[in-house]
C-alpha cells in the first residue's frame, strides 16, 4: 500500500496535485507520494478552527476513530502529521463523485443500481459497528464512489465510540438525524440505519420521506406524519418494505435492532453476493453512469497551497500516526 519507511511523515513526503473540495472546517487536495507515486487525499484542518476559547483543541473524532479500522468500503486513514499552523489526515482517494451529485445527474436510478449503493453503505457499517462506532453524520454527500464504482464510508469527524460516557449529541444533517438523535435521547448503531434508509427513501421516490426545513418541523413531522411510499420507479414489495423497516421512528423497533445481521438477512437483500462483494469481486452496476472527475474542484497545480492559520499554534499531543509502523 505504499508504504513510507522513514520514522517521520510529513508534508515533504508529498506533491499537491489539485484541491477536490472545501468544508466547514477544512480542504481535500489531491496529492502524490513522491517516492511511491501512490494517489492519497490529503484533508487539511486549520488549526485555528479547532482551538476552542480556552486556547484547547477540539476533540479530533476522525484522527481517533479511524486507526481503529479498515476496510474497503470507507476512506481509510494512512498517516497523521502536523505543522505549526494545520493538521493534516492523509486518506484514500476517491475519485469518481459523491453519492450527492450522482443522485443529481440520475433522478431515476434502477433497483439493481440502489441495492447496491445499499449494500456498500452495509459493508461499511459492519466494519464501524463492529468496534461499536457511530458515523453519525451519514448522508449522500459522505459516500464517495472509487475508481471502481464501489461507494465508501467518508468524513468521520463526529463519529462516536458508544458508551456509557458517550456526551449525547444532536450534531449531524437534521434531514438524514434518527428521531432520537434529533430529539437529543440516547441512540445507538440504528440510527446509522435510519439515516441510510432516508437516502434510500430519496433514491427510490425521488423526496425526503418527512418534511420540514428546521429541527422543530422535522420533529413535528416525526411526530404527526405517517410515513408514505408512492414508489413511482416501481421497485419490488422487498425493497418497500426494506425501507419501511429503516424508517420505523422507535429504535428499539426498527431494521437492525438485533443486529446489522438483520439487514444483510432482509429478503430484499438475498441475492446480494456478499462475500465477493467484500473484496470487490463483483462489477458496479453504477460505474457506467460514472465519469472519472466529476463532482470535483478542478484548480492548476500552480496555483495550489495549503490554507493554514494566520498564525502558529502548538502541536497537539499524539496526533502523529502511520498506519504502516
Amino acid at each position: 500500500m505504499g508504504a513510507i519507511h522513514s520514522n517521520t511523515v510529513s508534508l515533504d513526503n508529498f506533491t499537491l496535485l489539485n484541491l477536490l473540495g472545501e468544508g466547514k472546517f477544512g480542504s481535500v487536495y489531491k496529492s502524490i507520494h513522491n517516492r511511491s507515486k501512490k494517489i492519497y487525499a490529503i484533508k487539511e484542518i486549520p488549526k485555528q478552527k479547532m482551538i476552542n476559547n480556552t486556547g484547547e483543541f477540539l476533540d479530533q473524532s476522525e484522527r481517533n476513530i479511524l486507526p481503529q479500522i479498515y476496510s474497503p468500503f470507507i476512506a481509510n486513514l494512512y498517516y497523521a502529521f502536523q505543522t505549526s499552523t494545520s493538521l493534516f489526515l492523509v486518506m484514500d482517494f476517491l475519485e469518481l463523485g459523491d453519492l450527492r451529485y450522482f443522485m443529481k445527474k440520475n433522478p431515476i436510478i434502477e433497483e439493481k443500481s440502489c441495492k447496491f449503493i445499499i449494500s456498500c453503505a452495509i459493508q461499511a457499517f459492519t466494519s464501524l459497528h463492529s468496534k461499536g462506532i457511530i458515523h453519525h453524520d451519514v448522508k449522500p454527500e459522505n459516500f464517495v464512489f472509487d475508481s471502481k464504482g464501489f461507494l465508501c464510508l467518508t468524513d468521520f469527524g463526529i463519529s462516536q465510540k458508544l458508551s456509557s460516557r458517550m456526551k449525547i449529541s444532536k450534531s449531524g444533517t437534521i434531514w438524514y438525524l434518527a428521531p432520537e438523535v434529533l430529539y437529543g435521547q440516547p441512540y445507538n448503531l440504528t440510527s446509522d440505519y435510519f439515516s441510510l434508509g432516508v437516502i434510500m427513501f430519496e433514491i427510490m421516490e425521488g423526496r425526503r420521506p418527512f418534511s420540514g426545513n428546521t429541527r422543530d418541523d422535522l420533529m413535528g413531522s416525526y411526530i404527526n406524519e405517517k410515513l408514505v411510499v408512492r414508489n413511482p420507479y416501481n421497485y419490488s414489495n422487498d425493497a418497500v418494505d426494506f425501507v419501511m423497516k429503516m424508517l420505523i421512528k422507535n429504535s428499539s423497533k426498527r431494521l437492525g435492532c438485533e443486529g446489522i445481521k438483520e439487514l444483510i438477512n432482509h429478503p430484499w437483500l438475498s441475492d446480494v453476493d456478499w462475500k465477493n462483494l467484500s473484496v470487490k469481486n463483483i462489477s458496479s452496476p453504477c460505474l457506467r453512469f460514472l465519469e472519472p472527475g466529476n463532482a470535483i474542484v478542478k484548480k492548476q497545480q500552480k496555483s495550489v497551497s495549503f490554507m493554514g492559520s494566520p498564525k502558529a499554534f502548538k502541536n497537539l499531543s499524539g496526533f502523529y500516526y502511520n498506519r504502516f509502523e
